[in-house]
């Protein structure tokens, strides 16, 4: 294993230890590491908290919710915005927002919204008529300790 690989899974390490301390007897956390691929998953244990996934590869992959996806670096700036986004999960601060076609995930950390910066993220549908937007459900989830 190299150096590179090492200090990425020692991070992904270092989050399962945070969410391990986070969710407590509420979640299940495992982490698996193959070559060098490392996966976090978070294994709740009621259905109204939000699934949290993190993918360490060349990138720093975090999915909260059904379709928030984080594809970050491995800056010490965007690791400290993958703990932010965690604890935002856990503490029952992401909010989907969609329609039939395409969904957002928002999520709340220090007082400020934080959606996705991936290049996938699709902005709200406009209608041909009028351009005003579609309507938009909204979907909270619960914190892991309620």
């Amino acid at each position: 294993m190299d150096d590179d690989t090492a200090a990425r899974l020692a991070v992904l390490d270092r989050l399962a230890a945070a969410l391990r301390e986070a969710v407590g007897a509420s979640a299940a956390v495992g982490v698996t590491a193959s070559g060098r691929l490392g996966l976090l998953e978070v294994r709740p244990v009621r259905d109204d908290v939000c699934p949290v996934h993190v993918v360490a590869e060349q990138f720093l992959l975090v999915t909260v919710g059904r379709a928030g996806r984080f594809e970050l670096g491995w800056t010490p700036q965007d690791v400290a915005l993958a703990e932010q986004v965690l604890a935002a999960a856990v503490a029952g601060r992401v909010e989907e927002r969609g329609g039939l076609t395409s969904r957002t995930v928002v999520v709340t950390a220090d007082g400020a919204e934080h959606p996705p910066p991936s290049p996938s993220r699709l902005g709200r549908l406009r209608s041909a008529a009028g351009g005003r937007p579609r309507r938009e459900a909204r979907w909270t989830y619960a914190p892991y300790r309620a």
